[in-house]
């Protein structure tokens, strides 16, 4: 993805916010403000999603996870419902859940 530079006029509050946030949030907030303007523009890509009973197994699972491990899966599943999401972010989101489901003993019915 190319990227450009474009000023934007912000109240105050706003600007003091970005500044003190954390690198983190401020990529979450970017990509927030992209998927604004793909949505408006009518450019937004179609988004993976995962279905109901992959959330709940992925929270059940989550409880048991290393505080990174947490993290990680935290921040992609972020960038998948952002829409940033790469296809090898994507392919590391479900190693990470395969990986989780056995460390648990739970299975996905298929």
């Amino acid at each position: 993805m190319s990227s450009r530079t474009a000023a934007i006029n912000v109240d105050a509050d706003i600007a003091q916010a970005w500044e003190s946030a954390s690198p983190t949030k401020r990529k979450r907030l970017q990509a927030q403000i992209r998927k604004w303007f793909e949505v408006s523009a009518g450019t937004k890509k179609k988004v993976p999603h995962l279905s109901r009973k992959e959330s709940e197994l992925l929270l059940r699972i989550n409880q048991d996870l290393s505080p990174q491990k947490r993290r990680r899966i935290e921040e992609l599943t972020d960038k998948m419902e952002f829409g940033s999401i790469t296809d090898e972010e994507h392919a590391e989101l479900l190693r990470l859940s395969d990986e989780t489901e056995k460390l648990a003993g739970l299975g996905m019915v298929k």
